[in-house]
């Protein structure tokens, strides 16, 4: 049940993402590693970064360009809904083209 609050909780933060967070980006990616088991291969994998990249992603020493940003958090929302997660929430922002 606790778990369930804290994916809930995890969720409405990656919905309320704003790209230029830099630091926010780094935390969701933090707790995605604990919640959704995201590891550095997973990012590698899904958005063809070096696993050096990726860890510093996730170390929270560097971050992606903002647009890379919101693709990020859109796949670690998707792995939440895959998880069952059910929140009453407006879907993700549109990404503008540019």
């Amino acid at each position: 049940m606790e778990f369930d609050r804290e994916l809930e909780d995890y969720e409405r933060r990656l919905l309320a993402f704003r790209p230029e967070d830099r630091a926010a980006f780094a935390d969701l990616l933090h707790d995605g590693s604990r919640l959704l088991d995201l590891r550095p291969v997973d990012l590698c994998e899904q958005f063809d970064v070096s696993l050096p990249s990726a860890r510093r992603w996730m170390d929270g020493e560097s971050a992606p360009h903002p647009a890379v940003r919101q693709l990020v958090i859109q796949h670690l929302a998707d792995r939440v809904s895959a998880q069952g997660a059910r929140v009453v929430s407006s879907p993700m922002p549109a990404i503008a083209a540019g």
